[in-house]
């Protein structure tokens, strides 16, 4: 069997297939969020994962949480079970890191100079549109568009802000209010299809959604992608048609309470019989940001203030004037 390591810097996963190639079929869609070797010491392994070949198409997996093993029965490496074994690694690797003290929150993030900012919020209220706003301000790089770990980094005492590879759901109405990322974007959406979307401007649907690869947003909006920051600052946002800015500061116990109500599990559907596979014992977000110095505001707007948003977070006035 073909042995692999899946590695991250708080995780370690030992891959065996039967089938050859996981390595060159799989990275891609992980980009530095997690490596794959096929060199790595396999001391201190949280997980393994067996990959057996089939001769028929009856995909599957089964899961022995005692020792920590999962098999996964695949005809072939297409591309329908390359996405079906990359959701199965990272949903395995997000709960390795539950298990380690990683909390996950429904938020997208991104990063300045190592420093993240994370964006909460209910549905609809503007997270993903705002880190797309975001990130066309210059220095800025991309952590995660739905799902942000935390996690406490007890010898630095400073928490961490981790990002998970997933695609990204833009909503028609995001990209044509905004003249840059229209120009940007419209190339890829065209050859993907969603012309017509943008066109229908009268269509208010919150279903609509066009699909873009972590890849294609890179490419794209020239950025690049930051799996592990610092954290700096936790934005709530509002979204108001009829309130352009509106910015106030709010304290960590109510930002806490927040987090709290966007909490979410680091499983994703579609592999969600990995919960069983390895037993978390759930911590505390206020545990957790008890005593740290982030700034916490809630943001109330109904249009593009990424800069005003990121001049909240910038000290140094020579930083202030590379801001867009």
């Amino acid at each position: 069997m073909e042995t692999t390591i899946l590695k991250t810097k708080y995780s370690k996963i030992l891959i065996k297939s039967e089938i050859e190639g996981i390595t060159e079929k799989i990275q891609p869609y992980l980009y530095s969020y997690a490596m794959l070797s096929t060199k790595d010491s396999k001391d201190n392994i949280d997980a393994t994962v067996y990959i057996f070949q089939t001769i028929k198409n009856n995909r599957s997996m089964k899961i022995n949480a005692q020792k920590r093993e999962i098999g996964i029965l695949l005809e072939d490496m297409n591309r329908d079970n390359q996405l079906y074994l990359k959701r199965a690694l990272i949903n395995l690797n997000n709960r390795i890191l539950e298990s380690k003290g990683v909390i996950f929150i429904h938020a997208s993030s991104i990063s300045y100079n190592g420093n993240g900012i994370m964006f909460i919020g209910e549905r609809g209220n503007g997270k993903t549109t705002n880190m797309l706003y975001m990130l066309n301000q210059k220095g800025i790089e991309y952590v995660a568009n739905d799902r942000t770990g935390i996690k406490l980094n007890k010898e630095t005492g400073k928490i961490e802000m981790l990002g998970i590879p997933s695609s990204i759901n833009v909503r028609p109405g995001s990209i044509e209010k905004n003249s840059t990322l229209k120009t940007k974007l419209m190339p890829v959406l065209s050859k993907k299809g969603y012309s017509e979307l943008i066109k229908d401007t009268d269509n208010k649907s919150m279903k609509s959604r066009m699909c873009l690869t972590i890849q294609e947003i890179k490419d794209n909006l020239e950025i690049t992608e930051r799996p592990i920051s610092i954290l700096q600052g936790i934005v709530s946002l509002n979204y108001d048609q009829n309130i352009e800015y509106n910015v106030a500061n709010i304290s960590l116990e109510e930002m806490t309470k927040k987090l709290e109500e966007q909490r979410i599990s680091g499983v994703f559907s579609g592999t969600k019989e990995i919960e069983n596979a390895i037993e978390v014992q759930q911590l505390e977000i206020k545990d957790i940001l008890k005593e740290q110095k982030i700034k916490t505001m809630e943001i109330t707007q109904n249009s593009d203030n990424s800069k005003k948003i990121l001049e909240n977070f910038i000290i140094s006035k020579g930083e202030k004037d590379n801001v867009r």
